[in-house]
């Protein structure tokens, strides 16, 4: 797939499980002539795989597209209200499914998007390319089972910037965006403070510039 198929897909990101041993590969495109976003994910599973785009980073409130191998024609835009029970499907069905995979224990999904579908129960997909701007959260969760079900570690979620030509870090977007528009910087550090392992302390690193 990734040599045949991805070319439509510019820009991709690795969002990894909250352990770090398994993850989901994300591949998007923005079609702001149709105003579209089309995604592509790739999980290695071989019943379901859900992709979501969520308001503050967690499962609740997201509006997801969920596929299930039971049901390989067509994939459910739905919502989540709860983290343990089966997305509710949507009222309007606003995701569309261009594409789908099931093969050698991995999923490869391609679905697409109105950027805004003017539907209460999705997200809207604003351009977030500028740092003041808040990044898009996306989530992702799979299983084996042929249709889906609580998801236990495999689930992922990221922040990523899909407006952006390049998949930076908020602290390398910030420094290279210093180095193109500002006159120079300078950086506070405070010297060899050992964090104590309580739940709360106070610290006082105000210094004069002599010191």
């Amino acid at each position: 797939w990734l040599s045949s198929l991805s070319a439509p897909y510019p820009m991709h990101t690795f969002v990894p499980t909250d352990n770090n041993d398994d993850g989901a590969a994300v591949f998007w495109n923005l079609d702001e002539e149709n105003k579209e976003v089309h995604f592509a994910i790739a999980v290695h599973a071989e019943g379901w795989v859900g992709l979501g785009v969520s308001e503050a980073g967690g499962m609740i409130g997201s509006d997801i597209a969920l596929f299930e191998s039971s049901s390989p024609e067509e994939v459910i835009d739905s919502y989540v209200v709860e983290d343990r029970i089966r997305p509710l499907v949507d009222t309007c069905q606003d995701w569309n499914l261009t594409d789908a995979t099931v093969q050698d224990g991995w999923i490869i999904v391609e679905v697409r998007r109105l950027l805004d579908t003017q539907d209460s129960q999705d997200h809207p997909i604003v351009n977030d390319v500028e740092l003041w701007s808040a990044p898009t959260r996306l989530i992702a969760a799979w299983g084996d089972g042929e249709m889906a079900s609580y998801h236990g570690n495999s689930k992922a979620r990221s922040s990523v910037r899909l407006f952006a030509n390049s998949v930076l870090s908020e602290s390398v977007a910030f420094e290279k965006l210093l180095d193109e528009e500002s006159d120079g910087y300078f950086e506070v550090h405070e010297d060899n403070y050992l964090i104590p392992a309580v739940e709360t302390t106070y610290h006082d690193f105000c210094k004069t510039f002599d010191e």
